[in-house]
């Protein structure tokens, strides 16, 4: 994706801004790695995105590297294993909702009056394929991203007057994870095998396929896109 000049602006040196949490993670860093490739401004986010005092810390760091944000974007969420919906205690529940809907909530607070002082800026939420197509065994997790997309898609009408856009990224578990933990069973040849048949496209997604799609909704060839959830999931959710 070529990126051309914003109309909002750039940062210093000419580089575009962007904030990345969760960059610890097999998607975060390749988002580093794919954003900085086309020489946009990385702030790398290592936090505990349910900490309000961290986010702010987080963005004045970026801030007084780069002097702007033009970009979020979301790369960590909490999941739970493969399972009954009988089999999830209420504490880790309760955590799990707290990780994926306070984070979200956290990254606005932080950053709406940011970039409506500036005059726009973008997020990009990686939440996950099951957000839009549940899955039995996923149903906690499935609930938790149905609402992360839903506030997403409220946040780009609300805020679409003030020229934040704001989308949505949902993969597959990406192929470098543990196929136990959302399968629910032993990664065997056979599991996998049963797994691939269910993908139109026959191969689970790579972390650098869930950045690329981070990049381009983040792009300003995406300029008039925004409240969008986009798959990568090789047409697992058809």
């Amino acid at each position: 994706v070529h990126r051309r000049a914003d109309p909002l602006g750039a940062g210093r040196d000419g580089l575009m801004p962007v904030l990345v949490t969760g960059a610890g993670g097999q998607i975060g860093r390749a988002a580093l790695a794919v954003l900085g490739d086309r020489g946009i401004g990385l702030g790398r986010a290592e936090l505990d995105v349910t900490d309000e005092a961290q986010w702010d810390a987080a963005v004045a760091a970026t801030l007084a590297a780069f002097g702007r944000i033009d970009i979020c974007v979301n790369a960590l969420a909490s999941a739970h294993r493969n399972g009954s919906l009988l089999d999830m205690n209420a504490v880790d529940y309760e955590r799990m909702l707290v990780a994926n809907a306070r984070s979200l909530y956290l990254s606005a607070q932080a950053l709406v009056p940011h970039f409506r002082a500036q005059g726009g800026g973008c997020f990009v939420q990686i939440a996950a394929a099951t957000g839009a197509h549940p899955r039995a065994g996923l149903t906690w997790f499935s609930g938790s991203m149905g609402g992360v997309i839903a506030t997403c898609k409220a946040m780009a009408v609300e805020l679409g007057r003030d020229r934040i856009r704001v989308n949505v990224v949902n993969p597959l578990p990406d192929e470098s994870d543990p196929r136990g933990e959302f399968a629910g069973t032993a990664d065997t040849a056979e599991q996998r095998a049963r797994l691939l048949a269910a993908i139109p496209l026959g191969r689970l997604p790579a972390a650098i396929d869930v950045a690329n799609a981070a990049l381009f909704l983040a792009s300003d060839e995406a300029g008039c896109i925004t409240g969008a959830c986009l798959d990568v999931d090789g047409g697992h959710g058809l």
